[in-house]
């Protein structure tokens, strides 16, 4: 074999793959077939060439050696012939066999299904350059014709693989010594008909090249295939729901439907790489798309998506997906380049940095209306439901949930984007009781801006005295209530730590000394005694006035989500617990730890569980992450204060910044006593009431705002409910299917639910909501056993930890053997 000639260092400052600019750390090299300059990135490889010979112009090193060598040894090193393997670029890795690899024979087919082409390259025009030569590769990298016309046939059993070729532009008039000839790449997907294809080269178009392709074999009924017969009429990008339309299992498992619309609604296929793990990998403007020649789905958005690596492993290239919920997915190829997972890592950090993904078509964004009656409507509904100083933020809201008919007016549902509150609270029926009261003191988000403008407070507190209490706690959280009960009068209130430092001599506490007087169930017994909180000792006013019959007087149960050493050490920092003390002593208040880990301790159990790779591991992991007894304690707690609420007795729940523990032990509080909440409406009120409408940060522990603040907080939540379900499933008129969704969704930003961390930051969002889906099709999420007479109270396992360990190991084996 000739000697080729080896281009000089200087001869190019980037690489003549990529393109990408050589630098200290981006080293150049040279492939030992085509003599080119290339990265390190995209000459990864190495092969066993034969008879390779160094060019004459490699002894750049060896001047410096003649010294110390005789003259046969320096001959040697210019033309020396090894079977050892050398470095290679992708281009030739692919050019010459891949690496002559052992490649699993394709499974058999029918001769007779394959399917044939006769193509014609016509009017190639490129920018100032006449003598242009074409060159047509199959995507394995087989060149196909050097010419301006070539054949393929497509074998039925890998048509994906075949349904395009890469046309490759070179400029002929320049030197045959300069490598860098390329005028521009295009890709044809094979159908009869003529058009015309882009050459593109560094993102921008060079020419055109008019492609006339011809069937040369028998037309037969078309299987449905990994990448439509579809994909071929159009120009890249194109939208998903055109290569994958209504009616094909690839586009029920893409798309959530809701009345007619899909979301997401504007999703565009930007690429498709074939021969990824037996099926196509298709990169969209939303998600990593693997559809397998058997059209099983794996979806993964954008979003979810924590970091993106590019591995070899023997011979294939393996792009690595590592998930916001810790799991590693991986799609291995021996045909793509480094060039093409670089392309895909490049275009989800574009993507990521966008966040357009929750986006809707401007053709359904519902416009301002001017129309008076439509304005009366709205503000005839405000005024039902108490929030006549909320115009303008309603206005939008209501808007908002009716997105999908804009023309249409229609009130809002309970199960909206975000919850009706006034409605909510008015179902509990505490708009019924004297000693609460309605409270828009947080209506422009001044008293807090973590907490929804409508609140609850006792009826004695003014909101002057709340605003003032707020100082004294954490994110001035202040307490607040969230359940009540119509027949005891027990009430769920919650709130952040307060901030009482070592000593506790200066926090005003006037809130919750307003709660513990509310607690008595008697307001005109208690009015008197606000100022003197001593006078709480003697409960047996309380009892005698009750209009409750109670053989003991209420006492206010706080629960401290916290350890008492974490608690402590918060004290040391400013912040601290209460004191019960100031509440009138242990007859009038109680304080209880409930020993809950905080988030990062969760996040750490749970990426340790999703890095278990074997079923062996995986049962190890079980033990070391304690994932089942973090789930456990969780249902304990909440366990704990549904007793204290069965017993009439209220209970006062926060953690430290009352956003991420407090949430979780409410809701699974609530679902235990409440059956309304074990229905499908009101799961979706829940949610929205205490995770978001109260707070829970969803962008920041998402990992949207930084890996150190994500924690697994909403997973673990539904981790609980999934195992509350398991031991009672007649209780819920819901499925595993709905918490399937939450979960898969609280990561993809398709749905405005889970995008931001506040109620006022969801002020000029223009999403959709993931309880749209639910209300299009609740027969999907609906239990059969589904029993509406079952007890009010829900049965509890006590020790559930066996029962979660057991279905984590069940649902890790059923992964394992699909």
């Amino acid at each position: 074999m000739a000697a080729r000639p080896w281009m000089d260092d200087g001869a190019s400052q980037h690489c003549l793959l990529c393109h990408q600019a050589f630098s200290f750390t981006n080293r150049r090299h040279h492939c030992r077939s085509c003599a080119r300059l290339v990265c390190g990135a995209c000459s990864s490889r190495s092969m066993r060439l034969e008879s390779i010979q160094r060019p004459s112009s490699s002894i750049r090193n060896v001047g410096t050696q003649l010294a110390k060598t005789t003259l046969a040894t320096a001959a040697s090193m210019l033309t020396t012939t090894t079977n050892e393997s050398e470095r290679v670029c992708d281009d030739c890795w692919a050019r010459l066999g891949r690496g002559r690899s052992a490649t699993p024979p394709p499974p058999s087919h029918h001769a007779d299904d394959d399917v044939a082409y006769d193509a014609e390259l016509m009017d190639v025009a490129a920018d100032g350059i006449r003598n242009i030569a074409l060159e047509v590769r199959a995507p394995d990298g087989r060149v196909l014709s050097d010419g301006n016309s070539f054949s393929m046939t497509l074998p039925s059993s890998t048509r994906v693989a075949g349904a395009y070729v890469i046309v490759t532009a070179r400029d002929k008039s320049k030197s045959s010594a300069v490598r860098d000839d390329v005028v521009g790449r295009g890709r044809v997907f094979l159908e009869e008909g003529q058009r015309h294809i882009q050459l593109l080269r560094d993102g921008g178009v060079k020419g055109t090249v008019l492609v006339k392709a011809t069937r040369s074999s028998a037309k037969k009924p078309l299987q449905v295939a990994t990448i439509p017969p579809q994909t071929s009429k159009h120009m890249w990008p194109v939208a998903l729901s055109e290569l994958y339309p209504p009616g094909t299992t690839v586009h029920d498992a893409c798309f959530e439907h809701i009345n007619g619309t899909i979301v997401p609604a504007s999703e565009q296929a930007l690429d498709a790489f074939a021969d990824v793990d037996r099926g196509c990998l298709i990169v969209t403007s939303h998600r990593f798309l693997h559809v397998a020649h058997t059209l099983d789905v794996i979806s993964v958005p954008h979003a979810s998506i924590l970091n993106v690596e590019v591995v070899q492993r023997d011979d294939a290239l393996v792009l690595v997906l590592t998930t916001r919920s810790y799991k590693s997915i991986t799609f291995s190829s021996r045909s793509a380049t480094n060039r093409d997972w670089s392309w895909c890592r490049s275009e989800w950090q574009w993507r990521v940095g966008e966040d357009r993904f929750y986006a809707r078509p401007e053709a359904v964004v519902t416009a301002d209306h001017d129309d008076n009656d439509d304005e009366d409507e709205d503000t005839e509904l405000l005024s039902r439901l108490g929030l006549n100083d909320l115009d303008d933020r309603a206005l939008r809201r209501n808007r908002l949930k009716r997105f999908i008919e804009p023309q249409k007016e229609r009130a809002p549902s309970q199960s909206g984007a975000d919850v009706d509150l006034g409605a909510e609270f008015a179902r509990q029926g505490v708009a019924t009781d004297a000693r609460w009261r309605f409270t828009q003191a947080n209506s422009s988000y001044d008293l807090c801006a973590t907490y929804p403008p409508l609140l609850i407070v006792p009826a004695a507190l003014s909101d002057a005295r709340l605003k003032e209490g707020s100082r004294w706690r954490s994110k001035r959280r202040v307490p607040v209530l969230t359940w009540y009960d119509r027949a005891s009068g027990a009430a769920l209130i919650r709130a952040s730590q307060p901030k009482s430092g070592i000593t506790g001599a200066h926090v005003d506490d006037a809130a919750l000394l307003h709660v513990r007087a509310a607690a008595a169930r008697s307001r005109g017994a208690v009015a008197a005694r606000l100022d003197d909180p001593t006078a709480f000792d003697d409960e047996e006013g309380f009892a005698n006035s009750s209009p409750y019959k109670s053989t003991t007087a209420p006492i206010l149960r706080i629960c401290d989500c916290r350890s008492i050493v974490a608690a402590k050490a918060n004290q040391l920092a400013g912040r601290g617990h209460e004191t019960t003390s100031k509440l009138g002593g242990s007859r009038a208040a109680t304080l209880e730890f409930l020993d809950l880990e905080n988030f990062h301790v969760i996040r750490n159990a749970k990426k340790r569980l999703s890095e278990a790779s074997t079923l062996e591991d995986y049962y190890r992991a079980l033990h070391e992450s304690r994932w089942p007894v973090y789930v456990q304690a969780l249902i304990s707690a909440a366990k704990v204060v549904a007793d204290h609420l069965d017993r009439g007795d209220p209970c006062f729940v926060h953690c430290s910044d009352g956003w991420d523990r407090t949430p979780q032990v409410c809701a699974l509080a609530q679902i235990i006593v409440d059956p309304y909440f074990r229905t499908i409406k009101g799961f979706a009120v829940l949610i929205e009431k205490d995770f978001c409408a109260f707070g829970h940060p969803f962008a920041m522990r998402s990992g949207s705002k930084g890996e150190g603040e994500a924690g697994p907080v909403f997973d673990q939540f539904l981790e609980c409910v999934q195992s509350l379900r398991r031991g009672a499933p007649a209780s819920f008129e819901f499925t595993e299917s709905l918490l399937a969704l939450l979960k898969e969704h609280v990561y993809s930003r398709f749905f405005g639910n889970f995008l931001r961390d506040s109620d006022a930051e969801r002020c000029g969002d223009d999403a959709v909501s993931v309880w749209r889906v639910v209300e299009s099709d609740p027969g999907r999420f609906s239990s059969p056993v589904y029993d509406s007479s079952a007890s009010r109270r829900l049965p509890v396992l006590s020790k559930p930890s066996a029962d979660v360990e057991l279905e984590l190991l069940r649902a890790r084996i059923r992964a394992l053997e699909k």
